[in-house]
Parts: C-alpha cells; structure tokens; sequence
C-alpha cells in the first residue's frame, strides 16, 4: 500500500523518537501501596475524548511524550487498557497513552470515595477478557465458585461517575452479565456475517436481541464497521470438553445486576481423538542417505483416552484454533457461521526428538499475513523437551502439514529441537507484533511492507534501496525492527523477540556473494548468478548495499533475534565488530589458545627448541563451494586476523607459528554460547570421575558395571564403534581398519586408591593378590593414584559397551599376560572402583556451555540391554567431539635439535591416517588429510603433532565471547520481583502489554526501541 507523507503520518512514523526525560522506567521501583493485586489478562481500548470506545486502529501512535510514555497521534483518542485482578474478582482501568498537559497515564479510580485507586467490581476470579471491534464493550469471563459466568463492561461506563450527573455507583449490580453451566477458558469476539440487518444485531434464529435499557445501555450496532456482521462470544468450557457461542448484544442488553442462565446459540463439544497417524515433512537437510529417519516422520498412535479440556484461543474472521490441554490436538474451528462452528482436521503437535512422548499446549497466536501470504501459528506446548517451548504451525491456505514445522539447516542448532523454538526458562505466552517504518523517496511517497533490496543494480531511490542501512550503520536495515515479530514471553521475566518475516533480512548479511547452493563459513548461498559483492561497483572496497555483518544469517525465519552489538546508539542487532569503538558482536576470541599440563604452560612456537617438541593447535582455511578456499580468519577481541594479511596476520603454518589459534565459522552465530571455555585435551576424558564401578573377571577380560554411568550417552566409543567411525571418516577397510579400532578404541582408567598397607585385607585375603606379593606388590605394580599421570596398568581397552556395562581388557598387558593383569587388579582393587572414560590417541573437544559433541546413542538388543551404537539421526550422525593430530610424511629427521628441524611430528607406523608433508605448511582442506580438520559448528582448527609424543592430560584452551544473544527485554533487574503471566499486542502502538501478577501491573515495552517505557502498578 503505497501512501502520500502527510503531517500526521508524520506523527505516527516518529514512533521511534526516545524520550528526553525518563518516565515509568523498568529501573523504577513500585510505590508501597500498589493498586494492581494479581493481575491476569489484559484487553486494549481506543477511547475518544467524549468517553465512546473506537476500533484499535483509530490510536496510532504518536512519538514519546516528554514524560516518557506512550502517546497517540489523534488528540481525540486515548489507548486504555483493562486489566484482570484474579485475587480481587475487579478490572482495573488503565490510561496507557499520555497526552501533555491533558491527561496522564495512569490507573485510574472508580470510586475516589475509597482510599486509594478502586477498580470496577466483577465476579470473583477472572479468567480472561476480551474488547468488541469498534471498543464500545468488552467482556469478562470469571470462573467464581458456584457462580461462573460472563459480566459485560460497557465502555461508557468504566469512568467514575462524573459529579452532577445521575450516575450511579460502579458496582458489582452496574453491569449485565449472565451464568454458565462451568467456569469459562478463553474467549473470542468473531463477527456473525451471515446474519446482518443493516448493523444491526441478530441472533441465530433471526430475531433481534432486545433493546439495550439504562444508564449504561450499549447498541454495538452504532459501532464503526457494525454493518460487517453480528459480534458473537465464542467461549471455552474447559471442565466440559466445549465451545459455546453467545450473542453480544445479547448480554449488554440484559438488566444490570441480574445472573440468568446465558442464552447459548450454539455449542461444539471438542473431539479428543487425535488421528491414528500423523505425518511430519523433513526439510531437505534431514533427508540424508542412510538415515534412519527417511523423507518424514510418522507418528501414531497415540496412548489414550484423551479428554478435551480446552486452552488458549487465536483467530482471524474465518478460523478459530483453540490449544488443549487434556489432548495431544490443536482444535480448528469453522468460525465463517459462528451459529454453526463446524470442527476441522485438527493440527497435531508432536514431538520431534522424543516421537513417544504426548504434546499437549497451553497459550496460541496467530500471525498476520507475511508479504508472501503466509500465516503462522506458534503454540506454546507446555512441557516441552527441557521446559515449555514454542511449536510453528503453518497455516496458510496451501499448507498440507499438520505437525509442527521443522526448520530447514536444524543440523547448526545442536542446542534447539528442530521443530521448537526454545528459550532458557519456560514459556508463559505469545503476540506477534508488525512493526513498519516505511521507508519514503524525496517527495514523501512510500510504502508498507517493502523489503530492503541489496541488488546493486536496483534504483538509490527506488524505496527497496532506500531501506538499506546508511553507511555509518546507525539508520535503516538493522537498526529498526520491520516487519513481522513474535514477541515471547519467558518466566524469568524477559520478552524474547523472533523474525517470522523482517523486511530488512535480504540486506542483513555479509556483503561477499555465493552463489553456490552450498553455505560458505559465512553462512552464505543461493545468491544471483554474476554478483560477487553487495556494493555499488560490485568491488570488494565498494560502498555497500548491506550491513555487511560477520553472517548472512542474521535473519532466520522462526528463529530468535540476535541482540547483536548494540552499539554506540544504533546497531540495535546487528553481528558485526567495530574495533573503533571497542566493542564485538560477532562472535571472537578473548586470546588466542594456550598450551598447558598440569596447570604449567608448555611453549608452542615453532621457533624455539621447546615449542617444536610440543604439539600445535591452529586454525584452518575455510572450504568454498566450488573447491576454492578462503583464508582462515578470526577475531581476537576486536581485531579481524586474517591470513597473509599485512597488518593483523594469522599464521597457521606449522612450521612458522609462533602461537596457537583457532578459527571460528560464522554458518550459525546461534550455535554459540554468549560465553564457552573450550578445552582440547590428549586422552581427555569423557564424563568425569565414577565411583561405583564393579569389576567382574572372566579370563582375558573383564565386565565393569556401573548402573550409573550411563556410558553411551557420554559418548563412549568401544572397538566396533570406533571401526566403523574410521571407515566413515576416513575410508580405512580390512586390517589397517582393524588395527585402528584396537589402537583408538576408549580407554578405562582406573583411579582408586590401594587400601591403606595397614587395612586388615593385606592380612587376609590380599595376601593372596600377585602370588603373595600382597600390599607391596600391587603398589609396584599399579602404583600411587595421587601421581599427576598413573601408571599405564591401569589402562583397560574397552572392546563393547552398554549403557551400564563395558566389557575390558588390559591396554597394556603386564608381562603380556591379560588374565594375570585382570587378576591381580581385582584383587588390589577389592572394592567398588573409581575409574574415568578416557578417549585413545585422541583429543577431546569440550565447551564449558556447548558441552561434548558426539554420535553415540544407545539401541536395544535382543536380551534387552541398550548397546552403544553410532546414531543414525540426520542431526546427531555428523556430530563430533574429537580430533586426531595430523603427523607429517616428510620429516626424515624428527631430532627437535636439528639443523633444519621439523615443524610437525614424524608419521609412526601405525598412523594410517592424518599425515600429509608438511613441509608445504599448513593442511590444504582439499588434501585427503583433510578429514583429520575439526570442523566444528562453532570453532575449526587442526592438532599438528610435535616432535616429541603428545602427553596425556595436555590442554589446549581457548575462550570464546560474544556469542548469540536473544534481543529480549528485561522487565526487571531482579529476576525474583517478576511473575510474568500474560501479554497482548497493542499493534497500533507498537507496544505490547506484558502483565506483572506480582508487583508490578501492566508494563508497557516499545517494541522499537526494545525497552520498557511505562508500567502501572
């Protein structure tokens, strides 16, 4: 829709302006004596200066006032809101918009006859209230024992009665209201437009409701657009599994002060039956050859009976969906004739990584259109795999899936279900917000919905060019939110942003093209044949026509904002660094990584004498679709480090390097933590310190039970699993494969401590342990276990593995005799035994917040035990926590005191992988020794042998900052102070309203500025 700049359109579009002087601010503390008691839900009013309701779009909002709240542009309307206070049984009044010198926003009072500020008197707990379309009504469900019903609030009657006016109190007997057969859910307004006279009401048989009477008497057929259509309540009934359908006009005509039955019009009792099977579409990622998973998900059927017990409620003229949560079913409903709803086939929700488990929901919101007619549902399944999360239905009129969406590229966000958009605390409810600030040519013409249009050949002043950011960063796309948003809200009192559709998305990226449909380590694809670069001259030093941020997925449809750098004052979300001012938002080290053991840090530079004896951890070039690469990069604190670059180099030839380094892609800047400590060590263990094993001999080898351990799920890689990795990973087959699984297969690492020489075992039964030998013999044998590194007899390989159960031999067999060596540890161990799990030749990647990575999963076998297996799920099957070191092919002399010494250590005899000359420098990621690169989702290096053998127990470590952060809104500093419940859009605003059940009322966030303007208490 295109637009003529007007002055008032200018008042509407300035939204944006922050205050000069702070209002009602989240950093403000609540007065003693709030107004506000338990608050619930909240409906939003337009209001003329005369006190007659309006519809919603007659507020748009004007800029901030200098009081710091809210304003509407049209000085003769106000933004109310009413607001639910279950523990009292009342709706409080609320003026949300200021207007200076006028009116203020504020609570209002009833009854200034009563010390403090008194609502308008209801039934006792309200559930939920909605608002008629042109404001002149609203509606309050309240669930009071013995008493349930509906109460109508007219809104010319929600003011205190004006002095010298027959008014009358603002009671409980002022409004009309009816009872129901049980205590009322959800409600929604829905237009009848099959029965319409003129404007007039009309029930369902045809005949009009009575004539409104009294003080307070409403005619919602003087409502503006009341020639559309009869209003009708459409009104859930948990407790009976139910929908019932009531006549507005119908209620606010009855005598104030009256309770008779409700005249129900019609009613649909809710099916509890989910389909016997469903089916889920993969996007084309997750159809991998040998996946278990194949082109769907079938799920079904499903362990009932279920009972309907009716949730939240989301509509639009045509559909209502209705949440339930007594049934794994998400309820359409044919609303066209609300006289005779009709149920559709209902969406399912269902689990994708735990298929078994029962998905029932709670709060709905339906979103607006997108500018690709799309329309979405988000359901917040109440329980969700850690805590409540958020389900994506697909609504729109094409749409064939039932089942929630799974995200396409789910494979980079290890730590999110595909199908879930997952928070760190728990869902409490959902609006979607249409932000717009359009932008507009020299002679004031613009348009709604415009998309930012990064083509360098596009028009500057067509309006998709005049969307780009300016090239200071501080205006355009990234620093304003257009478009499609859901707003979350989450437990720990934050409201949590999500792009379903951001205008500005095709101009938040970097400004490198590929073309390729294959992402690059910026996370870049599919762009248009013959671009290179988003610039004007389509140069690499070009004026750009994009943020040129560190990801071309910045914007990810149903995924969390980023926060990004928020720098200086604008840069709102933008995931970029700007070393000018100090600050990062992509991503980066704190320092480059470091060698230690022990505590003690070992020298690394290829320079030195010591450094050569050590390993080397470096990053790697980057593989471009097409063969090419990009050189390895990163940033350490602010500073991009390149390599072969002049003035910040990154050196990662082996030969040369003087310190360690890693590189960090930018695919997904959501797989990194905000924060993560990652460690890489020789030999790591796996899951800690266990202290409950039992050892069982039985000959050559030995069962380890540990009913705690859990050892497939922490990854564990016996024999088998490890040949059949090396096969995978490395294409090894016959008896180099087989060698290889011996040699690389996980370790047990016994750590117990010998019984005390005095304990009275060595006396009796340990008398027995090595022939005789008793107390002195086992400690030659196997040693003190407070040494820094133990001896190798306490090494187990392990051959299989269950989840309880690791089936061991000797590492080392003492003498070359295995079932001697297990003899005598059984018995100088006679008690339960501590042991780690520690990884062979190998280093084990970890995160102190992106944890181990694996591809271990357990299966049951045909005697009922979970054996560990490679796991065949698309998301789990690719996943790695280890690396090997690459050796080098051409160092004949391996002496670290040579003339002309080696920068990486000799290949051994038996290393049928990862060894290339490394006399060329550093690995070529096209080199077959390739595969031996650990290409992680949020960091990429390779581990280059020293001259001397790697020690068990070195750590390489590295910190990593500035990962992805949710653009959320804090609603107080104090978590604890908050009981976040409800929220509402109030669109024409571009707020919403989140509701505080326990100090702090109403807060109102500008969802532009992403900041808490005004709150009522």
């Amino acid at each position: 829709m295109t637009f003529q700049k007007r002055a008032f359109f200018g008042l509407l579009l300035l939204g944006s302006t922050l205050p000069l002087t702070p209002g009602c601010s989240s950093s403000q503390q609540p007065l003693e004596l709030a107004s506000l008691r338990q608050s619930g839900k909240v409906s939003f009013i337009c209001i003329t200066r005369t006190g007659e309701g309006a519809p919603l779009d007659a507020c748009p909002r004007g800029p901030i006032g200098s009081d710091g709240a809210l304003t509407v542009a049209d000085p003769n309307h106000d933004m109310f809101a009413l607001l639910t206070q279950k523990a009292t049984g009342e709706v409080a009044v609320i003026r949300v918009s200021s207007r200076s010198g006028v009116q203020q926003a504020q609570v209002l009072d009833a009854d200034r006859s009563n010390p403090g500020k008194t609502p308008l008197r209801v039934g006792l707990e309200p559930e939920d209230i909605v608002t008629t379309r042109g404001g002149h009504a609203s509606f309050v469900g309240v669930k009071q024992l013995g008493r349930p019903g509906i109460f109508g609030l007219p809104t010319k009657c929600i003011f205190e009665p004006v002095a010298g006016r027959e008014q009358g109190v603002r009671d409980i007997t002022t409004w009309p209201a009816c009872a129901l057969s049980s205590a009322p859910g959800d409600m929604a307004v829905v237009l009848d437009t099959q029965r319409v006279d003129g404007g007039s009401s009309l029930l369902c048989g045809g005949s009009a409701p009575p004539a409104p009477e009294g003080e307070c008497a409403t005619d919602l057929s003087e409502e503006i657009g009341a020639e559309l259509g009869t209003q009708k309540l459409v009104v859930a009934l948990p407790e009976e599994g139910k929908l019932v359908v009531l006549d507005a006009q119908e209620l606010l005509s009855r005598t104030p002060g009256t309770f008779e039955p409700c005249a129900i019009e019609a009613e649909l009792p809710l099916r509890a039956d989910p389909p016997a099977q469903v089916t889920q579409s993969l996007p084309p990622d997750l159809k991998v050859e040998g996946s278990c998973l194949g082109d769907s998900v079938t799920y079904g059927p499903f362990d009932g009976p279920f009972a309907s017990r009716p949730s939240g409620f989301a509509h639009d003229d045509e559909t209502l969906f209705v949440g339930d949560s007594g049934a794994p079913l998400i309820h359409r409903v044919d609303v066209r004739d609300p006289c005779a709803p009709r149920e559709l086939e209902p969406l399912v929700p269902t689990s994708f990584l735990s298929p078994e488990r029962v998905v029932k929901t709670s709060r709905l919101a339906l979103s607006p259109e997108t500018n690709q007619g799309e329309r979405f549902l988000y359901a917040v399944d109440q329980v969700g795999e850690q805590a409540s999360s958020v389900m994506v239905f697909d609504v729109s009129e094409d749409a064939l899936d039932r089942t929630p969406l799974v995200r396409p590229d789910s494979a980079w966000m290890p730590f999110e279900a595909p199908d879930r958009i997952e928070f760190a605390a728990s869902v409490k409810d959902i609006a979607f917000v249409m932000a717009e600030d359009p932008p507009t040519n020299d002679e004031g013409v613009g348009a709604y919905g415009v998309e930012c249009d990064p083509d360098p050949d596009a028009p500057l002043d067509s309006l998709g060019a005049l969307a780009r950011s300016d090239s200071g960063l501080v205006s355009g796309a990234g620093n304003v939110l257009r478009g499609i948003f859901a707003y979350v809200l989450t437990s720990d009192g934050r409201v949590n942003v999500v792009d379903v559709e951001d205008y500005d998305a095709a101009c938040r990226r970097n400004a490198r093209a590929n073309t390729s449909s294959e992402f690059d380590f910026r996370g870049c694809r599919n762009d248009p044949v013959g671009t290179r670069y988003f610039t004007l001259d389509k140069t690499p030093d070009g004026v750009s026509t994009v943020t040129n941020e560190a990801t071309c997925r910045a914007v990810v449809p149903h995924r969390a904002r980023a926060r990004g750098g928020r720098i200086g004052d604008g840069r709102r979300g933008l995931i970029i660094t700007d070393d000018s001012v100090g600050r990062t938002g992509a991503p980066a080290l704190v320092s480059l990584p470091r060698l230690a053991l022990g505590g003690q840090g070992l020298p690394v530079s290829r320079r030195t004498l010591e450094g050569r004896k050590n390993p080397i951890l470096l990053g790697v070039d980057f593989l471009s679709p097409g063969g090419s690469v990009d050189p390895a990069q990163v940033y350490v604190g602010t500073t991009l480090r390149v390599r072969d670059s002049l003035s910040s180099p990154l050196e990662i030839d082996p030969n040369r390097a003087e310190q360690a380094s890693v590189v960090l892609p930018f695919v997904e800047t959501r797989a990194y933590p905000p924060s993560d400590t990652v460690t890489v060590v020789y030999e790591g263990e796996l899951d800690g310190l266990h202290s409950g094993g039992i050892l069982t001999v039985d000959g050559d080898t030995a069962r380890l039970v540990d009913f705690d351990a859990n050892f497939c799920s922490s990854g564990v890689q016996d024999e088998q699993i490890t040949r059949e990795l090396a096969a995978i990973d490395f294409g090894l087959s016959g008896q180099p494969l087989d060698a290889f699984g011996k040699s690389r297969a996980d370790y047990v690492q016994i750590v117990s401590k010998l019984l005390d020489e005095r304990d009275a075992y060595w006396q009796k039964e340990g008398l027995a342990c090595t022939d005789g030998g008793g107390f002195d013999t086992c400690d030659a044998l196997f040693g003190d276990s407070d040494l820094q590194d133990l001896r190798p007899e306490r090494d187990l390989t392990i051959l299989s593995s269950t989840e309880d159960t690791l089936t061991v031999t000797p590492r080392s067999p003492y003498q070359g005799d295995p079932d001697n060596h297990l003899a005598m540890l059984r018995c100088c161990f006679p008690g339960p035994l501590a042991y780690r799990v520690r990884a062979s030749r190998q280093w084990v990647v970890r995160g102190t917040s992106s944890g181990f990575q694996h591809p271990i999963t357990s299966v049951e076998s045909e005697d009922g035990s979970r054996v560990c297996a490679l796991d065949c799920h698309p998301l789990k099957a690719s996943r790695r926590g280890r690396v090997f070191e690459l050796s080098n092919t051409a160092c004949d002399n391996p002496d670290p005191n040579a003339a002309e010494p080696c920068g990486v250590g000799a290949r051994g005899q038996d290393d049928p992988i990862c060894a290339y000359d490394a006399s060329r420098g550093a690995i070529d990621p096209r080199d077959q020794a390739g595969n031996c690169i650990y290409d992680g989702i949020s960091r990429r290096f390779a581990v280059y042998r020293g001259l001397e053998p790697s020690v068990r127990g070195m750590t390489f470590s590295f910190e990593v900052s500035s990962g992805f952060v949710i653009d959320s809104v804090q609603l107080s500093t104090n978590q604890n102070a908050v009981l976040p419940v409800s929220l509402a859009s109030a669109p024409w605003l571009n707020s919403v309203g989140v509701v505080d059940s326990a100090t702090r009322g109403l807060l109102m966030v500008d969802v532009r500025a992403g900041i808490v303007v005004d709150q009522f208490f």
